[in-house]
């Protein structure tokens, strides 16, 4: 069945005494039951992606992202699909923004760039990238109404590349991915590393605007 339940449970929250038990059968039922492919509504399959990301499932996500056969998008583009269709199966609408939702996931999770609520035009924005295994490199920029805000990280066994650029005006709370025990993360360059605890796999740093590269190592 739709395991869209979870999606949503996980998106609004629930007890942490719930959490591993929702996540694990989550992971479940898009992993073994649909094996790796989708099986979610319009609504669900928005947050499907990102939740996975969250939840230390991003394998899981790219895997989907990236099927060939029904049901997932590379099926649609395997028959010549340049714009998300309606339904999987091809009926109805070949231009219809249906799932078009699960596309943030590109450059919320995978390029990791998040602008805050509470700050319009990217005054105050967070880059917190999600690494998938098998995806070795990803960049996204967009223009703001303050400049260019971009994000570009690449990783090989033992490191970890981030370049992040910051428009005039702004400020970006940067989480460098951290991977394995006993990194160190460097700016810029610098021979001397950041100063900063490594929580949950990520060391936070803010920056102001310009260009900054980060190496985790």
């Amino acid at each position: 069945g739709d395991f869209g339940s979870n999606v949503f449970a996980l998106e609004i929250g629930v007890p942490e005494s719930s959490r591993a038990d929702v996540v694990n059968t989550f992971a479940k039922e898009i992993g073994e039951t649909h094996k790796g492919h989708l099986n979610t509504g319009i609504f669900a399959t928005r947050y499907l992606f990102e939740q996975l990301g969250a939840n230390g499932l991003n394998d899981l996500a790219y895997g989907a992202m990236t099927k060939r056969d029904y049901p997932s998008f590379g099926h649609w583009l395997d028959q010549g699909a340049t714009v998300t269709w309606e339904k999987w199966n091809g009926q109805d609408s070949h231009n219809h923004p249906m799932f078009g939702g699960a596309l943030m996931w590109f450059y919320n999770t995978l390029a990791g760039v998040q602008p805050d609520e509470d700050a319009a035009g990217f005054e105050r924005f967070t880059v917190k990238p999600v690494l998938a295994e098998g995806l070795p490199s990803v960049r996204y920029s967009t223009m703001t109404p303050r400049g260019e805000v971009a994000s570009e990280v690449s990783h090989l066994p033992g490191e970890v590349n981030l370049t992040v650029t910051v428009p005039v005006g702004s400020v970006a709370k940067v989480m460098v991915p951290v991977p394995e025990s006993g990194m160190k993360v460097y700016a810029d360059g610098s021979s001397t590393p950041l100063e900063g605890a490594i929580e949950q796999g990520y060391l936070t740093t803010e920056v102001g605007q310009g260009t900054w590269s980060f190496t985790a190592r």
